[in-house]
């Protein structure tokens, strides 16, 4: 026989059955570019996305990405918000030594001084009015107590006389201080003067009780931490 060239058909046989595939099952829109391809001749890089697998498109958004280095405008930022903080930092220290000064001023101590001497006043200013006469000595010692200097010495050396007036009077004498203001006061000194307006209930030992009230002007001097009366004037106003 003459030389004649015969296909191969082993080697077109997978074209063949391609094509028989093809020809025997209906293709969707979908599947058209899938179809014109042969399944062992498809590049597995060049799958349609289509029929990706969800979870492998999940796993590929979850992924880290690259993160680029820090830019220019990056570095400028961190750079400002440090600048802020620091800022933040000393304005804060301000306001404390500003916070501390304020507790811690003049003002503020002459105002507790005060309002230690209005305190002090109010009692010893009682006391100083309160008197017994049926218990005349703890009567005195009680006066003698809240009192200093000129003043705490005379109360102390109270003769026989003067106590016996006390007690012949037969007087009960109670007191409460109504109002009291500071008129002036020097730290440096320890020393203040207040003004006082005190109600005195007297009770004879026989007859009606009388209510007086009474206005003085009284001295307060420190003596180891605490207000005395050093000085007392008054002068008496009978209500009516």
């Amino acid at each position: 026989m003459s030389d004649i060239d015969v296909p191969d058909v082993e080697h077109q046989a997978p074209s063949i059955a391609s094509l028989a595939r093809r020809a025997l099952r209906p293709t969707s829109p979908a599947e058209t570019d899938l179809a014109e391809t042969d399944p062992a001749e498809t590049d597995p890089a060049e799958t349609d996305p289509a029929e990706t697998d969800p979870a492998d498109s999940d796993l590929a958004a979850a992924a880290p990405t690259a993160v680029a280095p820090h830019s220019d405008g990056s570095r400028l930022v961190t750079a400002l918000l440090s600048g802020l903080v620091a800022l933040a930092l000393v304005f804060a220290a301000i306001s404390g030594v500003v916070w501390w000064r304020a507790g811690h001023g003049g003002s503020s101590r002459e105002a507790k001084a005060r309002d230690a001497v209005l305190l002090q006043v109010h009692l010893d200013l009682a006391t100083l009015n309160t008197l017994d006469y049926r218990a005349v000595d703890a009567g005195l010692a009680r006066w003698a107590a809240v009192t200093t200097g000129s003043l705490h010495a005379g109360i102390v050396d109270a003769s026989a006389a003067t106590k016996s007036v006390i007690t012949k009077a037969r007087t009960v004498t109670k007191a409460v201080v109504l109002d009291a203001a500071v008129t002036s006061l020097n730290l440096q000194k320890g020393s203040a003067t207040v003004i006082a307006s005190i109600q005195v209930t007297k009770t004879p030992d026989t007859g009606s009780a009388v209510v007086d009230r009474n206005r003085v002007s009284a001295t307060m001097s420190l003596v180891h931490g605490i207000w005395r009366v050093s000085d007392l004037q008054g002068v008496l106003v009978q209500l009516s």
